[in-house]
C-alpha cells in the first residue's frame, strides 16, 4: 500500500539528485534526506515506526527556519521593535509561505507517502509541502551545521523575503507607495 517515487534504486538515485540539485545542497548523509521525505502516512502502512517518519525533522527545521529568520530580521531592521519583527517572522515562516518555496522545488513528487495518501492529493496538499520544507531544513542542518543551513536557506527564501514588506511599511495612499 506505499506509494513511493521509484522502486528502482538507479532512477531513485537519480531523482534524489535532481532534488539536491534544485535545494543547492548536497547530502553527505542521504538518509537524512529520504527521512525528510518520509510521511507518516508511509510508516502506518509498512508498519514502521511513526518515529520514523519526517516528523522530528519537521520539529527542528522549523525551530532552525525560526532562528535564520530572526536573525535576518534582527540585523536588517535594527530601529524596529520585538513585537514588529514577530509579526513579520510569523508571515514570513507562515505554512502557505513554506509550501509556495517548497511548490518551487518540487518535493512533493520524491515524498514516500501510502497509496491513499497520495491519491487523494497528498503531493500537492499546502501542509505536506510546507511540512516537508521544515524537514528539509532540519535534514540539511543535521547534514551540515548552522553555517551550512543559512546559505541553504538564504537560497530558498531569497526571493519571498526581498518580494516582502514588512507589516509595518503602510501604504501611503496620498504619494501611491510604501512608506515607514
Amino acid at each position: 500500500q506505499e506509494s513511493a517515487p521509484d522502486t528502482d534504486p538507479v532512477a531513485a538515485s537519480a531523482q534524489l539528485e535532481q532534488l539536491e540539485a534544485k535545494l543547492g545542497y548536497s547530502f553527505d548523509d542521504t538518509e537524512l534526506l529520504l527521512n525528510a521525505l518520509l510521511h507518516r502516512s508511509h510508516t502506518h502502512v509498512t508498519g514502521s515506526l511513526r518515529l520514523r517518519s519526517n516528523e522530528r525533522l519537521e520539529f527542528l527545521g522549523d525551530a532552525v527556519l525560526g532562528l535564520v529568520v530572526n536573525e535576518h530580521l534582527f540585523r536588517a531592521y535594527p530601529d524596529r521593535s520585538e513585537g514588529d519583527l514577530t509579526r513579520v517572522r510569523a508571515l514570513l515562516v507562515w505554512g502557505a509561505r513554506l509550501a509556495e518555496v517548497a511548490g518551487e522545488l518540487g518535493p512533493g513528487v520524491h515524498i514516500r507517502m501510502s497509496r491513499s495518501e497520495a491519491a487523494t492529493g497528498g503531493r500537492k496538499r499546502l501542509s505536506i509541502l510546507a511540512d516537508t520544507m521544515e524537514a528539509l531544513i532540519g535534514a540539511v542542518y543535521l547534514d551540515g551545521s548552522h553555517p551550512d543551513v543559512a546559505p541553504f536557506l538564504a537560497g530558498q527564501f531569497k526571493q519571498m523575503v526581498e518580494g516582502y514588506r514588512p507589516s509595518f511599511m503602510k501604504w501611503d495612499h496620498h504619494y501611491g507607495g510604501l512608506a515607514e
